[in-house]
């Protein structure tokens, strides 16, 4: 397959995936009004590590847009910047307008100076460039100057979706994490948290396609990550011992996918990076422009009377092993999948 050369224009987004629209239809849609469920299904896009390319940014914001009946808004997990800060396009301002909100989620390379691999000591700048269009999010940023951390509650769905920053203000987050999930205990809310990196190194493989197959992926995850402090993982496990319901963590950083569960028992679901940056080692598959296999991100749906989680694969879901990757179906109360495809 010869790649679409990058001054010509490629399929819809929308066309190449005309497959999934299906799954994307049914997987937000409630039961039958006979169940008498109290709460609707929530359905939005996750994708993450957009590493600068408006293209693939713009490809995201044109799915929004067309399923924007079904899908409320997008959680962006983080790889806002190329590769350092200096590396940045104001995408909100200079790409495609999407009709839903798109949150955003601080990354590592979000965090870098001039010098890759070393943060700035000072949160300021990576505040000023993954958060300067907020209007429309609607959610309760932590009390901290220059917070990177948030909360919004979607009360007829009965879910808070939690933002974590991994990088600074770590211990003022541990104890507002602390006290947002005992209130989220005590009012019966199910909890789904993200960060950009996940909250601890998944323990391996298990049946499910969307967890990566090579051994390898494990050890040089468990290498990778600039927060050390596994602080988030020790407190959503005991959110969940005591009787929390805790829906999954979701994450980017990996550029692969996972779901997986850590050793302190948290779910997380790590989605592929929505770059085509092939020059990565740590890919699961190749990536070529002008297919399916150019985009990736997950289309997510909650539906806490049944306690489902439901993805939707949409563009590259095939791996190196010929391993489909298209829907996913999870029971995260009974830790069970009802389907998988």
């Amino acid at each position: 397959m010869i790649p679409v050369p990058e001054n010509q224009p490629i399929p819809s987004i929308i066309e190449l995936n005309k497959d999934m629209e299906p799954y994307v239809i049914q997987s937000a849609r409630a039961r039958s009004s006979v169940f008498e469920d109290k709460f609707r299904p929530i359905q939005f896009v996750h994708f993450s590590d957009i590493h600068w390319y408006t293209e693939l940014w713009n490809r995201v914001m044109e799915y929004i847009n067309y399923y924007s009946d079904t899908i409320e808004f997008a959680i962006h997990s983080g790889d806002y910047c190329g590769t350092t800060q200096e590396n940045y396009i104001d995408l909100y301002n200079t790409g495609t307008k999407c009709v839903r909100p798109v949150l955003n989620c601080v990354g590592n390379h979000d965090c870098y100076d001039e010098t890759m691999g070393k943060l700035s000591p000072d949160p300021s700048k990576a505040r000023e460039l993954c958060f300067n269009y907020t209007k429309d999010w609607d959610v309760n940023f932590m009390k901290v100057e220059h917070s990177m951390s948030y909360y919004k509650d979607f009360e007829d769905a009965n879910m808070r979706l939690i933002v974590l920053d991994c990088y600074y203000h770590l211990e003022e987050q541990f104890k507002w994490l602390k006290e947002l999930l005992d209130d989220a205990r005590e009012k019966e809310i199910h909890v789904m948290t993200v960060s950009h990196e996940p909250t601890h190194p998944c323990t391996g493989p298990n049946d499910i396609h969307f967890q990566p197959y090579d051994e390898w992926h494990y050890a040089y995850s468990a290498k990778r990550g600039i927060n050390k402090e596994h602080e988030f993982d020790h407190i959503i496990a005991d959110f969940k011992k005591a009787g929390g319901i805790h829906i999954c963590h979701l994450a980017g950083h990996e550029h692969s996918n996972f779901f997986s569960f850590t050793e302190h028992g948290v779910l997380n679901c790590a989605v592929e990076k929505a770059s085509a940056w092939q020059g990565c080692r740590w890919i699961d598959s190749h990536r070529i422009r002008g297919t399916k296999t150019y985009d990736a991100f997950n289309v997510v749906t909650v539906d806490t009377n049944m306690h489902m989680l439901k993805l939707v694969k949409i563009g590259n879901n095939v791996d190196l092993y010929l391993r489909s990757r298209k829907t996913l179906c999870w029971d995260y109360i009974n830790n069970k999948v009802i389907s998988h495809t």
